[in-house]
């Protein structure tokens, strides 16, 4: 499992283009890291041309400043989105492009001024999850406090820079469960069977929670 990614050359306009590729890079790693999921990235560079194209093949991690190609409504939150192409039957992902939202955010690197009326985002937490979902994850319905709250929640709290830069055991249990190293699958629990309605109709996208009712 190598997975390609690209750079926009231009970055952010808040950081300079080293500073962004730099955090980018950083991100990826924190899952290429994972010891239990063989995720391995391929950096393929910078390019000055390309641009989101959800069939062209190519991983791109991009920064809108003008709205244009993520065209998300003004005030709607959105601070980055992952566009991915599958195939329709076996689910596997052909392109998977990142698209930062710089026309209404600011993305910072470190915890200097890291907020401003909640415009400033620190980039890395942001490019952690949104990895998550270029490698297939989706968000989690796992909640907490921000040392314990799973990178794949789907909502910035705000709590501070670096509360995301960190992946949690649900964050490392999915992408292990998705790329799972040689022994993985038989050294952990599982849960199997069919969730179904009052009409015993199956349900699509069901979330299932496991707790240890002794912690």
């Amino acid at each position: 499992n190598r997975i390609p990614f690209q750079l926009h050359a231009a970055g952010s306009d808040d950081l300079s283009p080293a500073q962004t590729h730099q955090l980018m890079r950083e991100s990826f790693q924190v899952w290429d890291d994972v010891a239990t999921a063989r995720v391995r990235f391929i950096d393929q560079g910078e390019t000055a041309t390309r641009i989101p194209a959800q069939n062209d093949g190519r991983n791109l991690v991009y920064f809108d400043e003008s709205g244009n190609h993520l065209r998300a409504p003004r005030g709607s939150g959105v601070i980055a989105v992952t566009r991915i192409n599958s195939h329709s039957f076996t689910g596997a992902i052909s392109d998977a492009d990142i698209i930062f939202n710089g026309r209404d955010f600011r993305f910072a690197s470190g915890s200097e001024g890291w907020r401003d009326n909640g415009n400033l985002i620190n980039l890395k937490d942001v490019a952690i999850h949104e990895i998550g979902h270029l490698l297939g994850l989706e968000h989690t319905p796992l909640d907490g406090p921000p040392e314990t709250r799973p990178t794949m929640n789907p909502f910035n709290r705000g709590d501070g820079p670096g509360e995301g830069h960190s992946l949690e055991p649900d964050d490392i249990a999915g992408i292990s469960s998705l790329y799972p190293t040689t022994g993985y699958q038989i050294s952990v629990g599982s849960i199997s069977g069919q969730v179904v309605d009052l009409d015993e109709e199956p349900l699509f996208g069901t979330h299932i929670k496991a707790e240890n009712l002794d912690t």
